[in-house]
């Protein structure tokens, strides 16, 4: 059975043994991660932020670790909605193994500034505070310049990185990413190509998906903030 499904034979094992004791396949009661922080601690998180609204996620990951011992994910948490696609993926994509891999293509692009940082200062607010006095800082915006780079991988290739020299939109990304410099990869590769690439706007719009569709490139969709599921994101 494992070399059918190209799957590990102790994978077989565990799912026989499953099925043995209770009948079914599905994952037994309890297997899922376990959240590690109380509400108290969620408590403290929320009030940390709150009282210094540019700590950064990091930040505050430290803050609760210093204050309890308990280590959390600094990474944005995911509503049930998240959850729910995320689940959805794993279980369309269950039978995957490295060999489905080999025709993916994973995107990304990334704007890169000559300065310390990328120029934004992110805050924690409640909604309805985008206005207020407390979530709002001056800050000078000139000084060094940026430059927005396409690069995309394979397991055994790589693409070249591209610089975009303007805004990308829909339309610049069509022109001077897919259709000049995309498409004739995704040809090269042959049957079984598939494109990964994130949810932006400029993915997404009905112009991308319509170019794409006519070059009948196919698209994984991926569930929306989910950059684990792309291997060349940061």
């Amino acid at each position: 059975m494992a070399r059918v499904f190209e799957v590990s034979p102790s994978v077989v094992s565990r799912l026989c043994n499953g099925h043995r004791e209770t009948g079914q396949y599905c994952r037994r009661p309890g297997q899922d991660r376990k959240c590690k922080s109380s509400p108290q601690d969620d408590r403290y998180i929320a009030l940390s932020a709150l009282r210094q609204r540019t700590k950064t996620a990091r930040d505050l990951q430290n803050a609760l670790y210093m204050a309890s011992g308990i280590r959390v994910s600094d990474q944005t948490r995911l509503t049930n909605e998240h959850q729910g696609a995320r689940l959805t993926f794993a279980e369309n994509h269950a039978d995957w193994n490295p060999n489905h891999c080999q025709s993916v293509l994973f995107s990304v692009e990334s704007r890169y500034r000559f300065t310390r940082c990328d120029g934004r200062l992110r805050v924690w607010g409640w909604p309805g505070e985008r206005f207020s006095v407390k979530v709002v800082q001056e800050m000078d915006r000139f000084g060094g310049g940026s430059i927005m780079v396409w690069a995309g991988i394979m397991c055994n290739n790589r693409m070249d990185l591209l610089i975009v020299p303007q805004r990308l939109n829909a339309a610049r990304y069509i022109e001077d990413v897919l259709e000049e410099h995309f498409v004739p990869a995704a040809i090269g590769v042959g049957p079984g190509f598939l494109f990964v690439q994130d949810n932006v706007q400029a993915h997404s719009a009905a112009v991308t998906r319509d170019f794409l569709r006519e070059n009948e490139i196919e698209v994984m969709e991926c569930p929306a903030i989910s950059p684990d599921l792309n291997s060349i994101e940061h």
